[in-house]
């Protein structure tokens, strides 16, 4: 199957309750070669990450976080990240939350692969690329899937 930028690689689709483990993506290049990431299924904000991992082709290994069994709020995940959102990356050492800050880092520290056109003068007006679906899904009346849970 093919991935958002045409880069070859599994489907990142799984059901809510399964216990998930896998190496997804493709050459890997800078940094820490063991890149994780935490998240559910229906989040659009992990969706945002994974298009990024897949553009970029960076392997990573997923490891699903059931909102609907509070895996988020397990102390093991809370060790992770005491936000207990998703989606988490952990690499070169660190764990980073919020999508746009992800793909921010993802961006400086892994230079292949752009996902920002390389002419600075239309960069300057157009939002990053990881902006806009962000804006526009909340615009939509997409919320969180956290949000959904009554904790």
């Amino acid at each position: 199957m093919y991935g958002y930028s045409g880069v070859q690689t599994e489907l990142c689709v799984t059901a809510a309750d399964t216990d998930l483990t896998r190496v997804r993506g493709g050459i890997q290049s800078g940094g820490d070669s063991k890149i994780a990431l935490y998240c559910y299924w229906r989040s659009s904000s992990a969706w945002r990450v994974r298009i990024a991992l897949a553009h970029k082709q960076l392997p990573y290994e997923y490891r699903a976080i059931n909102l609907l069994q509070k895996e988020s709020k397990s102390e093991e995940y809370t060790k992770l990240n005491p936000m207990q959102q998703i989606p988490l990356l952990v690499i070169d050492g660190h764990s980073l939350a919020q999508s746009v800050a992800i793909c921010e880092y993802l961006e400086e520290t892994r230079p292949q692969h752009p996902l920002y056109p390389s002419d600075k003068c239309i960069t300057s007006f157009n939002p990053p690329a990881c902006i806009v679906p962000a804006s526009y899904l909340h615009r939509t009346g997409i919320v969180p899937a956290s949000s959904l849970i009554d904790y």
